[in-house]
């Protein structure tokens, strides 16, 4: 794990769309810088100073505001998540009181929504999303409904101009983002159901997504994604779960109550993990050329190498619980063009890979990726053994399949295993 992020001496330029961390309600969360377009006019309207800058707050998906005082750098490196309260289960139940609520959202942000670094954009066509399926929620559980009902109020407002705070954010887009000293922000905005605007201040949205291919629903407060049905179709698992919901006019793959979902224990954060290849057919970094060929991602560095290689073995493990061979294979590919990895980031992929859970008959995909992670693993296996003792030992102690894979492949080759370990 990389040191704790210590303040610079200088701020850096908070960018339009990137990730900071910021001090709400005495914790730290990460946060999304936005501008005017992409927060709801009512809530522009409490804007009480000209430094102040509108953010959303992941995990609770709401707005919030913030100054270059009360932000500072975000290290994706760093694990924010282990400074939260570890749960057994990653859903938030709605049997949960609110202060464990909010500690889950918090690890969530951290853990699964952060690390992707998405931009102002996507949260906030991501939080309209999440209110219009609410609303359709509310909609189904009416005994009449009106022509009214045709149209969805949203309270949230997408305008092209921009305020004149703008001008001093930068609209590049940048990875690098920000963690927070103890400022507290004072306006804070969520859009719910019950939100009093003037007819100015909402838009009507009647087709927000342009009626989505298929949303998949699973975990609490009706959390879904919005996936392909071609790339849905693509696995059989959820192909055979897909219906035609006429009340809401969309296709539906609802997991909530499916049994190998329970039996699996797939939560909604993992379905966030391969939201994008679900939608666009690509997921971790995207291959410049073959393959096969030397770097075919273009010139990554220890540390791009290192963040794509652990959310590639995230989605491996959702792709596997979904059956969805394409996915699986594609992952392979890319986990392969990263090879060789740093020695810390090829545990920390060795770790959630052996730790996936049975998931029935064996695909071609999960059979080399379990020869890479042998091969991987062998191939640092002294340098491993010298600097990472505890770590590996226990990695290897506690799956027998590859304890045995490595130590074949050691006993196959007098000169496997020095990889990295110049100096033994």
């Amino acid at each position: 794990m990389a040191d704790k992020p210590r303040p610079s001496i200088e701020a850096p330029s908070r960018a339009l769309g990137s990730t900071w961390i910021h001090l709400y309600e005495g914790c730290l969360w990460p946060v999304v810088i936005c501008d005017r377009s992409t927060v709801p006019e009512f809530f522009f309207k409490l804007r009480s100073k000209e430094y102040h800058i509108p953010a959303i707050l992941l995990g609770k998906h709401i707005y919030v505001w913030v100054t270059d005082a009360t932000v500072q750098e975000y290290n994706p490196n760093y694990d924010y998540a282990s400074e939260c309260e570890a749960f057994e289960h990653r859903d938030v139940p709605k049997s949960d009181d609110e202060d464990t609520r909010t500690e889950r959202l918090r690890r969530m942000a951290f853990e699964i929504e952060a690390p992707h670094l998405r931009d102002n954009e996507y949260w906030h066509n991501y939080i309209i999303s999440e209110s219009n399926v609410r609303s359709l929620e509310r909609k189904m559980k009416r005994p009449h409904s009106t022509d009214d009902d045709e149209i969805e109020i949203v309270g949230a407002e997408r305008q092209s101009n921009t305020s004149s705070f703008s001008s001093g954010l930068p609209h590049s887009r940048v990875k690098k983002t920000t963690r927070s000293n103890h400022a507290q922000s004072r306006h804070i905005i969520e859009i719910t159901d019950h939100e009093e605007s003037d007819d100015d201040d909402v838009s009507f949205l009647t087709d927000f997504t342009s009626k989505p291919d298929c949303r998949i629903l699973l975990g609490g407060h009706g959390q879904s994604i919005i996936a392909s049905r071609a790339r849905c179709a693509e696995s059989d698992y959820l192909q055979a779960r897909e219906r035609y919901d006429e009340a809401v006019g969309e296709h539906i793959i609802d997991l909530n109550d499916d049994q190998r979902a329970v039996e699996l224990d797939l939560a909604h954060v993992e379905l966030q993990r391969i939201e994008i290849f679900l939608s666009s057919g690509d997921v971790g970094p995207q291959f410049l050329k073959d393959p096969d060929e030397y770097r075919p991602f273009g010139k990554l560095s220890e540390e791009e190498k290192e963040n794509a290689a652990h959310q590639l073995a995230l989605a491996f493990v959702t792709a596997s619980k979904l059956q969805h061979v394409k996915l699986q294979g594609l992952i392979e590919k890319k986990l392969n063009a990263l090879y060789p990895l740093p020695a810390m980031s090829l545990l920390t992929v060795a770790l959630i890979l052996a730790r996936m859970p049975p998931t029935g008959i064996m695909t071609h995909p999960e059979q080399r990726v379990g020869n890479w992670l042998i091969a991987s693993l062998a191939g640092q296996f002294w340098h491993l053994a010298k600097h990472h003792t505890g770590t590996f030992q226990r990695l290897l102690q506690g799956n027998d399949e590859l304890r045995d894979g490595v130590y074949h492949r050691m006993q196959m080759n007098a000169d496997e295993g020095l990889q990295g370990g110049e100096e033994l």
